[in-house]
């Protein structure tokens, strides 16, 4: 069945015309950058962040009844069903990081002997290694020496860097995601690389300390869970991060100290070591 995709302009309350489009039956609601959209706004807690200009996108049943819908600015068009949960397989091939090799479950490609590869389906979570953080990420991870070192990855999405690390030799990792989709892919995509991987839903329940901890959120998150971070990890790579947002975050673990960032299409890594 097609659907309905309203693309509506809206240079303030997004929150309010994305209310409006749910209650006129939408099933997806999306803000995106506006056309004239340079950066993202850090909110206050609690706040949604956005953009200076923003556009909305809604996609309904073919028989919602648009004509019902306040006075809104928007274009309509119709968009074929599919399978979104393979959608993100469009154009994802390989990708190399370091001796890390990143392809779909089912791909193919010549690898060299020192190569290792993670075989991925991320389903409906985060992270298959074409975002920018998530590769400065793996390109970290696949320089490290892991072997026997206890990992620990934070806001795991697909689960990509803690089974990129368990591939890399680690001796064991723990995974932490607060949301189900991401565990559940995780767990899955674990048992297809052969690696055991422990899976929480709480940082505040992990226990013990690790020698290495990553966590590509958002800059006010990693804020927020500095102290939990710091109480359990010995290094850490941090991405996620604005340029602008580095030195807050940098702040944020004093006990730390930080090489100089990495920045890869507008994005930071910052990589630091207990004092």
């Amino acid at each position: 069945m097609p659907w309905l995709r309203l693309r509506v302009r809206a240079a303030a309350g997004a929150n309010a015309i994305g209310e409006q489009l749910l209650a006129a039956g939408a099933v997806a609601v999306s803000v995106l950058p506006g056309p004239d959209a340079q950066d993202v706004l850090e909110p206050a807690p609690g706040e949604a962040p956005y953009w200076h200009s923003t556009r909305i996108e809604a996609l309904l049943p073919i028989d919602a009844d648009i004509t019902a819908l306040p006075r809104l600015d928007f274009d309509v068009d119709f968009l074929a069903d599919q399978d979104w949960s393979q959608a993100w397989r469009c154009g994802f091939g390989p990708m190399r990081f370091g001796r890390l090799v990143v392809m779909p479950q089912d791909g193919t490609t010549h690898l060299a002997a020192h190569e290792v590869v993670v075989r991925l389906d991320p389903g409906l979570a985060f992270g298959t290694g074409t975002h920018p953080t998530t590769a400065l990420c793996l390109d970290w991870l696949a320089s490290q020496q892991l072997a026997g070192r206890r990992v620990l990855d934070v806001g795991c999405g697909s689960g990509i860097l803690a089974i990129a690390a368990q591939r890399l030799g680690a001796g064991s990792t723990v995974a932490v995601d607060h949301d189900p989709q991401a565990r559940q892919a995780t767990a899955d995509n674990a048992r297809r690389n052969g690696v055991a991987v422990t899976i929480k839903s709480d940082l505040a329940t992990v226990e013990g300390r690790f020698n290495v901890a990553l966590a590509n959120i958002v800059a006010n998150t990693l804020c927020e869970m500095a102290p939990d971070l710091h109480a359990r990890a010995d290094k850490l790579a941090l991405s996620g991060i604005l340029p602008g947002q580095a030195e807050r975050v940098m702040g944020a673990f004093p006990g730390f100290q930080f090489q100089v960032p990495v920045v890869k299409d507008g994005w930071v890594l910052l990589r630091g070591r207990r004092a």
